[in-house]
């Protein structure tokens, strides 16, 4: 998939079924976290778009959100990111720390987060290498509360020159409930990552 080359519909598939395998593993181990909460998810989706454009998934640029984002390393490039909106992510630090209140988030609050998104990264790219044959390892996480734009923008647009195009696999998660949680996790790389991924995919 060079930058000028949108993917065909069958390497579309094989991402999302990438994507399918990697959020999968990914629930099993936040239902692990939750002592055995059952996760629901969506299918992921695969599109390609500017990265500039990534807020528009996450609900549009204004939309306030508390994401954690990890660089991924090794054989591929890219970013890993557990976004979810304010209220989702007090509920979600509510549910792994006894007595957390509705206030704003702490230093153990975010300490929280970041480890749950440590641990669904992990299990996310560890599924992938499995498929793959690919090595991926995680980078330690960042967590940031913001507008989705300026969120997006520390995070992602520095690492990518000129904001330029990416593939993003998304899927949406979902902890049922009185005191649900509501989430994404994507996975946004560029195209020369892509390349890699979809030649040992073979399509």
């Amino acid at each position: 998939m060079s930058p000028h080359t949108a993917p065909t519909e069958l390497q579309l598939d094989a991402l999302r079924e990438v994507a399918n395998v990697g959020v999968g593993q990914a629930a099993t181990a936040l239902s692990r976290l939750l002592g055995g909460r059952r996760v629901e998810l969506t299918v992921p989706r695969a599109v390609v778009l500017p990265v500039s454009d990534v807020p528009s998934l996450l609900g549009g640029a204004h939309v306030p959100l508390v994401a954690v984002t990890l660089a991924m390393r090794g054989e591929l490039s890219g970013h890993l990111m557990l976004a979810l909106a304010v209220p989702d992510a007090r509920r979600l630090v509510g549910a792994l720390l006894e007595g957390a209140g509705d206030g704003p988030l702490g230093a153990t609050e975010r300490s929280a987060l970041a480890e749950v998104a440590n641990i669904l990264a992990s299990a996310f790219l560890t599924a992938v290498s499995r498929l793959t044959g690919l090595r991926l390892l995680p980078s330690p996480p960042t967590v940031d509360e913001d507008a989705a734009q300026a969120v997006v923008g520390r995070a992602l647009l520095r690492d990518v020159p000129g904001g330029g195009a990416a593939l993003v696999l998304e899927a949406r998660f979902l902890l049922p409930g009185a005191q649900g949680v509501e989430g994404q996790l994507l996975l946004i790389t560029e195209s020369a990552s892509m390349d890699a991924l979809l030649a040992r995919l073979g399509v």
